[in-house]
């Protein structure tokens, strides 16, 4: 408790002096993402999925994202906290058995972050990843849930205008659904992307009619995604004679996508002034809940 009661001081005085660490960091985050877009091949088919997938650049038309937005993929095409997870587990495995040092990993996650644009959900990941990492070395074993919502404020203390940012509310609802059902639900990976899709439903609705069909996307193609075409994407950045190899698994996956028939169906209602609200006040519910769900567990163990 001492810990909230701290975090939500310092957001309180952060917002309230308009400060913002990445603020200081502009000049800093607009090189290292320009970076990345540069070395993006300009001979790809895929450019779009290309600077979604390894530099978090968001597509620029609707043409070109309706099929991931409809699929409810959208979140896993431009960089996320899954991405983060997935360069370090690979980090963690490389190396011949040996693992590098944490201060290894979380400088080229950091740096990968700053290619990123240190967006809300990739900043939030980052975080969390040092939290934890953090709570481990001191052999403090919180709950899951506790430290996603710890690595949420924190992203708020360091950008107090993230406050209205819908991406983090976002992630961070995809990072509680994901450390808490997969807890809750361990066995079973349908049940788990129900729950996510119940979870995040209220946050998207406004923008799209929502089909259930993409909890079987996520569940079947969320995977081929993160983990084929999300590395083939960095390899492709990093050599780019790959390229072609990316542009065909794209077709392929696009194709997969247009035969499932989904469709972008917005809404026509206008999005309420009150909905960052009604976010945050799902996510505090969810998290008390997940508190004294924990609490009651821990007395009766």
């Amino acid at each position: 408790m001492i810990l909230i009661f701290s975090l939500v001081i310092l957001l309180f005085i952060f917002s309230f002096f308009r400060f913002s660490v990445l603020g200081e960091l502009k000049s800093v985050v607009e090189f290292a993402h320009r970076f990345c877009l540069e070395q993006i091949p300009t001979g790809s088919n895929s450019i779009p999925e290309l600077k979604a997938l390894v530099c978090a650049e968001n597509f620029s038309n609707l043409q070109e994202s309706n099929l991931y937005i409809s699929s409810g993929l959208i979140h896993l095409f431009v960089v996320s906290g899954a991405h983060l997870l997935f360069i370090e587990k690979s980090l963690q495995n490389f190396n011949g058995g040996k693992k590098f040092s944490f201060a290894i990993i979380f400088t080229v996650l950091f740096a990968y972050s700053l290619m990123c644009a240190m967006n809300p959900p990739v900043t939030r990941c980052l975080i969390s990843i040092a939290f934890a990492h953090y709570l481990f070395q001191k052999n403090i074993r919180w709950p899951p849930h506790f430290y996603v919502f710890c690595s949420g404020i924190i992203s708020l203390i360091i950008n107090p205008p993230w406050i209205d940012s819908l991406s983090l509310q976002m992630s961070w609802l995809a990072a509680f659904t994901v450390s808490y059902a997969g807890e809750v639900f361990k066995h079973s990976a349908l049940l788990r992307q129900f729950i996510f899709f119940l979870l995040l439903y209220p946050a998207v609705m406004w923008f799209q009619i929502v089909s259930p069909g993409i909890i079987l996307a996520n569940l079947f193609l969320g995977p081929a995604l993160e983990f084929i075409l999300f590395p083939v994407a960095l390899l492709t950045w990093a050599a780019h004679p790959v390229a072609p190899v990316f542009d065909f698994l794209i077709l392929c996956f696009k194709t997969i996508l247009s035969a499932l028939e989904f469709s972008y169906l917005p809404r026509t209602e206008t999005v309420p002034p009150q909905m960052p609200y009604l976010n945050w006040a799902l996510l505090l519910l969810l998290h008390l809940g997940a508190h004294l769900h924990y609490v009651r567990k821990k007395r009766a163990a």
